[in-house]
């Protein structure tokens, strides 16, 4: 695609310049984004759901929004890995550590656990679907073979998240704020060009937790799109094994 610098009519050495400017200062970066967004408000051509997006990547990363968010992914340390398994991918379970007849691994994880190494005997099977990753999950998981990512954090791993938090958290909240504004510009766009009242304009995603049961979740769909109940079951079923629907 085009690049933002590109988009926005400016130099690639002018682009970056203004990006560490706007993130060193909040409340340059408010002033400026909100105007920002009300220009990209009035511009059509070249000015994509693109475009914008890796304008704010850039704003909230400080650099090229996709490298930074591979290399954050490669470097993380999350408690838990919770990768949502698809249909027909490889997943392990190993009869060692494993603390439940449900608990299992996705292979990202596995390949870099002590598991094999430990001689451990594990299972390998294809996913119909649903279902998460318990890497870094005491309640399911051995610790001992849990992989690098989701084990014990080293000190210096600890103070180089840290780091990356703190330079978000600066940004984020401002940046965000506009965005959001930005976004209610566009539903309120779409009221008044008056698309809000026809129903194939809404796009809704269901979300599975660990909270609701499945009649109240059953009852909350045929309630918010006034479907027959055995619609409104197949939806809860296939949030319940795909995570969402």
């Amino acid at each position: 695609g085009v690049p933002v610098f590109v988009a926005l009519g400016q130099t690639e050495k002018d682009f970056l310049e203004a990006i560490h400017k706007l993130r060193e200062n909040p409340t340059l970066l408010r002033n400026d984004a909100e105007e920002l967004f009300r220009v990209l408000w009035s511009v059509d051509e070249g000015m994509t759901p693109e475009v914008v997006t890796g304008l704010v990547g850039w704003l909230l990363a400080g650099e090229e929004p996709d490298s930074w968010l591979v290399q954050l992914k490669e470097n993380g340390r999350s408690t838990i890995c919770g990768h949502v398994f698809q249909g027909e991918e490889f997943v392990f379970k190993c009869n060692s550590c494993a603390k439940d007849p449900t608990s299992c691994m996705c292979a990202a994880c596995f390949e870099k656990s002590k598991c094999r190494e430990l001689s451990h005997q594990y299972q390998m099977f294809r996913s119909g679907g649903g279902g998460c990753c318990d890497c870094g999950d005491h309640e399911a998981w051995e610790p001992a073979g849990f992989c690098p990512r989701h084990g014990e954090r080293d000190p210096g791993d600890d103070d180089e998240a840290d780091e990356v938090a703190a330079d978000v958290a600066k940004v984020a909240p401002t940046l965000l704020s506009a965005v959001l504004r930005y976004v209610m510009q566009g539903l309120f766009h779409v009221r008044a060009e008056g698309n809000v009242e026809d129903p194939g304009e809404y796009l809704v995603v269901l979300f599975n937790d660990d909270v609701h049961d499945m009649q109240t979740v059953e009852h909350a769909i045929q309630r918010s799109v006034a479907c027959p109940l055995e619609r409104a079951r197949q939806l809860m079923m296939e949030a319940h094994d795909n995570g969402f629907a």
